[in-house]
């Protein structure tokens, strides 16, 4: 069973979070990793950050896993 647990967060920081995680030392030569933050973007939103962070850790390393090169936009 799975309990969330919301807290309010900058979403920014947890996208740019997961982005170091991914340092250069991660990518292969020729690809790049950008984020991408939208205008609208809230300064603080409620949700459960950790699953959050979790989704989105999952998605960039899939991401580096299947790009041989160019560009992954988060």
């Amino acid at each position: 069973q799975v309990r969330l647990e919301p807290v309010a967060f900058d979403p920014r920081a947890l996208i740019g979070e997961v982005a170091d995680l991914f340092g250069r030392s991660v990518l292969r030569p020729g690809v790049e990793l950008i984020t991408q933050i939208e205008a609208g973007m809230p300064d603080q939103v409620t949700a459960d950050a950790n699953r959050l962070r979790q989704i989105v850790t999952n998605f960039v390393g899939n991401a580096v896993k299947f790009t041989e090169s160019g560009r992954i936009v988060v």
